[in-house]
């Protein structure tokens, strides 16, 4: 006898089939075990962290900038320049020339000349007039031998107002030509010799 047996497991289900003297006989039988039936537990759903909430940062609002007035700006003075003719010496932004007691006398300069006595000697101050004098030498004629002869020359100046030179102040005046004299403009003190002394 020939058997042949053929086993299908389908889902706790046996089938056998027996071949025996040309009689099919067929075995159906209900396999009980089951599988265990897997059970799935659904695992909890992870829920997300709220996102944290962002605080808006103030907006910077920017402020106005004072606009500052500009001022305008003091234009200098340009003082002159010096004289090319001149010995000159400035005196409240002036040039003034150099030149002598004799030559005021006698108006070389002509009226209305800036001209300055340098180191003469305030000898009288008094009515408004102040007196000042100097050394001059004489004028040596040509072809002759000339020794250092010194001469006394003074000058009277009109000097209205109280500001006026002590007596035996050696200064450099300052002053604007008239005819025979000059009217003051102010006077430096200065370190030169008083005419009893030289």
């Amino acid at each position: 006898m020939t058997s042949s047996t053929t086993g299908l497991s389908k889902a706790g289900q046996a089938v056998l089939v027996a071949l025996a003297g040309g009689v099919i006989v067929t075995a159906v039988g209900v396999h009980a075990s089951a599988s265990p039936s897997t059970s799935t537990a659904s695992s909890p759903t992870r829920r997300a962290a709220p996102a944290p909430k962002v605080k808006p940062s103030p907006t910077a609002t920017s402020k106005p900038t004072p606009t500052s007035t500009p001022t305008a700006s003091p234009t200098p003075t340009a003082v002159p320049s010096s004289p090319a003719s001149c010995y000159a010496l400035s005196y409240n932004g002036q040039w003034y020339c150099s030149t002598t007691i004799s030559s005021v006398k006698a108006t070389s300069w002509g009226v209305g000349a800036r001209v300055v006595l340098r180191d003469v000697s305030v000898t009288r101050s008094e009515g408004g007039v102040v007196t000042v004098a100097g050394l001059e030498s004489n004028p040596c004629s040509p072809g002759m031998l000339c020794g250092a002869l010194m001469t006394t020359v003074s000058l009277d100046i009109p000097w209205p107002g109280t500001t006026r030179p002590p007596v035996r102040s050696v200064i450099n005046l300052f002053g604007t030509t008239v005819a025979g004299t000059l009217n003051p403009a102010g006077y430096v003190t200065t370190s030169g010799c008083y005419i009893d002394y030289c």
